[in-house]
């Protein structure tokens, strides 16, 4: 663009979606442990940010959020405007246990996870990562073709998959395992 140029000048406009409330929940994501999970409506305001008071609305849960998946709830505002929110449950974060090792090769152990469908590891060295996938009830994965005395960096989680969409359990604390020196 050329300055002072009437004919190159940029016009942006914004569109803006305001919802007439603002609703915050105290929690959006939830560890399944088999009991119900919701969150509970933490504070509403409306576009003047002003604080709603609890009389002003009620709440709609879904009828079980129990297992993993995503869900959502609704509230219904007394003058009829109603604004859902979403919120998650899912797997347990799963352990390592174990590992065993080779000049080659690194075995990694975990504690089973209830209702997941299979776990992820993720190995990290030299600065890259390579996702390997572990189905339940497999509580090991033997990771292959590693480089002998080296260290390497390994991450679990776990999934459960429900109507093609995967719900992932927070990483696991970092393992480290050296691989063991070579034949000379």
């Amino acid at each position: 663009f050329e300055k002072g140029n009437k004919a190159n000048r940029l016009t942006l406009s914004v569109f803006v979606d305001l919802e007439k409330y603002f609703v915050f929940l105290d929690n959006y994501t939830f560890i399944w442990d088999g009991t119900p999970k919701a969150p509970l409506v933490e504070s509403v305001y409306n576009f003047k940010s002003e604080m709603i008071e609890g009389g002003m609305f009620t709440v709609k849960y879904p009828v079980e959020s129990v297992e993993v998946g995503k869900y959502e709830l609704a509230i219904n505002f007394n003058d009829g405007t109603v604004i859902k929110r979403e919120y998650s449950v899912v797997p347990k974060t799963p352990a390592f246990s174990g590992s065993s090792k080779t000049s080659s090769s690194i075995t990694l152990k975990w504690n089973a996870i209830d209702n997941v469908t299979g776990y992820q590891i993720t190995r990290v060295y030299n600065g890259k990562s390579k996702t390997y996938a572990a189905n339940d009830p497999s509580l090991t994965r033997t990771i292959t073709g590693l480089k002998s005395n080296t260290k390497y960096s390994f991450y679990i989680r776990a999934y459960k998959t429900i109507d093609g969409v995967r719900y992932y359990s927070d990483y696991s604390k970092l393992k480290n395992v050296t691989t063991k020196k070579g034949d000379a």
